[in-house]
């Protein structure tokens, strides 16, 4: 059965977010056989997975993200397919800052995805947890990932040089930023529901 969901606040231009499962391993095997964007997601050089260990190392994940109050998220398709996953971590409630992770999977990138999925959880982020500032974390070569937090709104507030060493040579780790005061001038100015 279809349903309505035009006002189901996890949804938005085709995509849905919903809860990670341990079974969504699945999902995101083959983006572990892409080192330098698993880089730029985990700032290290991974050792090869296999089907058996992938499974366990993502039912760790969940568990220990769960442990940490951390929110992690799978977002579907129309369709319902899973074309990329959400984490927001690094919440201080005291300070009103946060963090999120973003990762679209292989086949689904270039096609808005990221922006829609980190729109929606701005505005869970900012409307209904009543943070005040994403802080945000992008290797040098990322440029997918900067171009996004742009887009967005964030602003470039400055770079670590040489914080990461890979594929002999150290690389800058940017920092960008987004206020809850920005975002809400963005979106309201915008007209639309980004």
């Amino acid at each position: 059965m279809a349903r309505d969901l035009s006002a189901y606040r996890w949804h938005r231009n085709g995509i849905t977010l919903r809860p990670q499962r341990d079974e969504d391993w699945v999902h995101f095997y083959d983006n572990y056989f892409d080192s330098e964007r698993r880089f730029n997601f985990y700032s290290e050089a991974e050792w090869p997975e296999c089907e058996g260990s992938a499974k366990e190392r993502f039912a760790a994940f969940l568990a220990k993200s769960k442990a940490k109050g951390n929110i992690s998220l799978t977002a579907e398709d129309a369709e319902g397919n899973a074309v990329g996953s959400l984490d927001l971590y690094a919440v201080d409630r005291r300070h009103g800052t946060f963090q999120i992770a973003v990762a679209v999977c292989d086949g689904h990138t270039g096609k808005g995805y990221a922006k829609t999925m980190m729109s929606i959880l701005l505005d869970y982020c900012f409307g209904e947890l009543r943070l005040n500032k994403l802080n945000a974390r992008v290797m040098e070569e990322n440029e997918a990932s900067k171009r996004l937090h742009l887009a967005l709104g964030c602003k470039l507030e400055g770079v670590h040089r040489q914080m990461y060493f890979h594929n002999g040579r150290y690389t800058d780790e940017y920092f960008y930023g987004l206020t809850r005061e920005d975002w809400e001038k963005r979106t309201r100015g915008a007209g639309i529901n980004n």
